[in-house]
C-alpha cells in the first residue's frame, strides 16, 4: 500500500518518508502485496518478501521487519 500512496499521493508519501527518517514511523509490510500463504509455492512467498523489503529499503531507507498478512 505504500507504493500506491507514493504513486497517487506523493506529497503525503513524502511526509511518511520524513517521519520514517525521524524515527516517528516504523514501516510495516515486508511484502509487495498481501499474498495467499496456503496455495503458492514457498518460493513465491519468499520472492514477495524479498521484493517488498527491497522496495522499503530503496524508497524509505529502512527495512520492514513486520509481515502484513491480513488473512
Amino acid at each position: 500500500r505504500y507504493r500506491l500512496l507514493a504513486e497517487h499521493h506523493p506529497a503525503l508519501f513524502e511526509r511518511v518518508r520524513e517521519h520514517v527518517a525521524a524515527g516517528r514511523w516504523r514501516p510495516a509490510g515486508a511484502a509487495v502485496e498481501a499474498f495467499d500463504a496456503v496455495l503458492p509455492a514457498p518460493e513465491s512467498i519468499v520472492r514477495q518478501i524479498l521484493y517488498g523489503r527491497r522496495w522499503f529499503r530503496r524508497e524509505l531507507g529502512r527495512d520492514s521487519r513486520d509481515l502484513f498478512l491480513p488473512d
